[in-house]
């Protein structure tokens, strides 16, 4: 397993490749495990109360359009998981009255059973990938055996898939601090001025308001304050 690991990684970082390839390599993946479909999602904190969510994955096509619709993915009781917890989760047949909706569509669609594992990635991203199947629940006896190659292909997903992804989903391009910017952001965040910020790191006021409105305007924010929370959600800083 982690020979075609390896190997699986390094035809992607060499580009050699395409999505659809990568699509099926998965789909494949998934099928020797004895699930018919799978999603991978990444959540994207690009604005603390609007997050971008981008998804890819086989399930069946009316189930994407609905799972597409806005605002549906957030109620997503995987996700929910997923943003808490990287401990793997195993779909059970009982709900909470409050999450039946959801998976009473989801089965109707044929997305019954299945393995959801989420992973942090760089900007203060989420990610989660799923396998799923519509046939019979996944037991203890078959996890024993599968749940080793499962976390090895999530991992594989994640680091392939997510690093296509993630980097179209800043619209205007991934924000990229210098090591200056990064601590006058820091220390915007808490709650120095420019003035107090310059004497912490020996630099003239002047120059750091200079960093502050470079690293402001990277951020795509309205002010110091804006971009200084928009650097803490991405993980510039902290």
């Amino acid at each position: 397993m982690r020979k075609w690991y390896e190997e699986q990684l390094q035809r992607v970082a060499g580009h050699d490749i395409s999505d659809e390839e990568l699509d099926r390599e998965i789909t494949d993946s998934a099928k020797a495990l004895s699930f018919d479909f799978w999603m991978f999602g990444v959540r994207l904190p690009v604005s603390v109360s609007r997050p971008a969510i981008e998804v890819r994955g086989n399930y069946p096509p009316s189930w994407q359009s609905r799972y597409r619709t806005p605002g549906y993915v957030e109620i997503d009781p995987i996700l929910r998981h997923c943003k808490v917890s990287s401990v793997p989760l195993i779909w059970t047949a009982e709900a909470p009255s409050s999450e039946r909706q959801y998976w009473d569509e989801a089965k109707a669609h044929g997305i019954r059973y299945g393995w959801s594992m989420s992973l942090r990635s760089q900007f203060g991203a989420i990610t989660w990938f799923t396998l799923a199947r519509d046939t019979h629940p996944i037991y203890p006896d078959e996890l024993a055996v599968t749940e080793c190659p499962m976390i090895w292909l999530a991992h594989f997903v994640h680091a392939s898939l997510g690093a296509r992804l993630l980097p179209a989903m800043f619209t205007e391009g991934m924000p990229h601090l210098s090591s200056r910017e990064r601590e006058v952001m820091g220390w915007t965040a808490e709650g120095k001025t420019a003035s107090e910020i310059g004497a912490i790191l020996g630099i003239a006021e002047s120059t750091c308001i200079f960093h502050i409105t470079n690293a402001t305007r990277k951020l795509g924010a309205v002010s110091k304050t804006h971009a200084a929370v928009r650097a803490a959600v991405l993980g510039l800083i902290g």
